[in-house]
């Protein structure tokens, strides 16, 4: 057993200091936070049943009365949903949750320092931003400051720190992977900003970006990070392509940065098609899609790997059957990152519209957050400065000398230009 269940003097003292620090504790509390303490200590011993008898399988079989045996729900995982629903009730009634904690007019943000060191960057010429991404900013700043989102800065804190000191270079470069300023600020972005219940705000992110930006090893180190950190038993986790070739290229990364980690390595487990994670019941799968078979999925992490190629209503589909079955997931991420490049007719139709309407504020939708690194006049497909927008990993994974070889080839071959 692997599980170790707290007592509930050990989670009354937590939720004490924890009031102390927020200057709210009272001695009037202590029979609320006796409760809770108790709610505590009730799900870590169903915890530590449910992995006894299951190791946190999710369903189990069940043999009706006229003797049919089936899947259903295993009760231990039903009772710890029953539990999360109590723990979360008494600690909005303490203020420990965004939305209590504004009752009692009490801050739990501190500032998105990943925000002003990116825009800082911006500023200083490190970074030079189309105008997608600097609707981006604008956009995330003003989600802030209208109450639509709060800012957790210990989830995005804990994701950051995770992928820099737990995460590694399997490819070109070696050591610790330590992120660009673009990097965290979308890191931030994706494991900081909560509703009032402290729920993931935004589950469906869009990132475009140029090729040679350490795109794949950026979403690897990503995947690590949720199947690593994020506390939901029974996490799926795909990465999803039309082939299986290019559903791989995300996936083996983060095997390989999984496997050169021991710690990592030695709580889950290569079987023949997927990574294992026993203590958490996480499965790190690669797929080629097809939308007919998919519909018993329950994902909580999807990466849709260079959707821009992806054609026809097909491929529309399965992206929508992937979201559709994150029903039951409180706090689901889909990550779909791709070049600019398109075909049409494709998913990459269907999703820039989107993007580019929520940025631009003309859209209902407030799950969506798009970064859009990409260029903005065409005709300047060859100016270095204008392609600095679509590459903020210049001079880190992909080098200017190289860019400009890369210019004067497609000046004369207009097959490699359009490549």
């Amino acid at each position: 057993m692997t599980f170790k269940p707290k007592k509930a003097a050990v989670y009354k003292a937590r939720i004490i200091k924890d009031l102390k620090a927020l200057g709210t504790y009272r001695p009037e509390f202590d029979m609320v936070i006796e409760t809770l303490a108790m709610i505590y200590e009730q799900r870590d011993k169903n915890l530590a049943k449910w992995e006894e008898l299951d190791n946190f399988a999710p369903v189990c079989e069940y043999t009706n009365k006229a003797g049919a045996t089936n899947l259903s729900k295993h009760p231990c995982y039903l009772n710890n949903l029953q539990y999360h629903e109590q723990i979360l009730k008494y600690t909005k009634e303490l203020g420990l949750t965004p939305s209590g904690a504004k009752k009692l007019n009490v801050s739990l943000e501190k500032d998105f320092t990943y925000l002003q060191d990116f825009k800082r960057d911006v500023e200083n010429g490190r970074y030079r931003l189309g105008k997608w991404m600097l609707l981006n900013l604008e956009f995330v700043e003003w989600v802030l400051d209208s109450g639509q989102c709060l800012y957790d800065s210990e989830k995005a804190d804990k994701a950051i720190r995770f992928i820099e000191t737990q995460c590694r270079y399997v490819e070109g470069r070696s050591g610790p992977f330590i992120l660009e300023t673009w990097q965290k600020y979308i890191t931030a972005c994706i494991f900081g900003l909560v509703d009032d219940d402290g729920y993931r705000h935004f589950t469906e992110f869009v990132l475009i970006i140029a090729r040679k930006q350490g795109k794949s090893t950026f979403a690897a180190a990503l995947e690590a990070c949720v199947a690593y950190t994020q506390k939901e038993n029974g996490m799926q986790i795909y990465n999803l392509a039309p082939k299986l070739q290019q559903a791989n290229i995300i996936y083996n990364q983060a095997l390989l940065m999984i496997q050169a980690n021991k710690t990592m390595s030695k709580l889950g487990k290569k079987r023949r098609s997927d990574f294992y994670i026993a203590g958490k019941n996480c499965t790190i799968s690669p797929l080629a899609f097809n939308s007919k078979k998919s519909d018993g999925f329950n994902p909580y992490l999807t990466i849709f790997d260079e959707f821009a190629a992806w054609e026809g209503v097909k491929a529309l589909d399965m992206y929508n059957v992937m979201l559709s079955a994150q029903g039951g997931r409180h706090d689901p991420i889909n990550l779909a990152c791709s070049t600019a490049n398109f075909i049409d007719g494709g998913l990459y139709d269907e999703l820039f519209p989107r993007c580019t309407s929520v940025l631009l504020r003309n859209s209902e939708e407030t799950s969506l957050l798009p970064f859009l690194f990409m260029i903005d006049d065409i005709e300047k497909w060859d100016d270095v400065e204008e392609l600095r927008k679509a590459m903020p990993n210049l001079g880190v994974s992909f080098f200017e000398k190289k860019l400009e070889a890369e210019i004067r080839k497609a000046h004369a071959s207009s097959a490699y230009k359009a490549e």
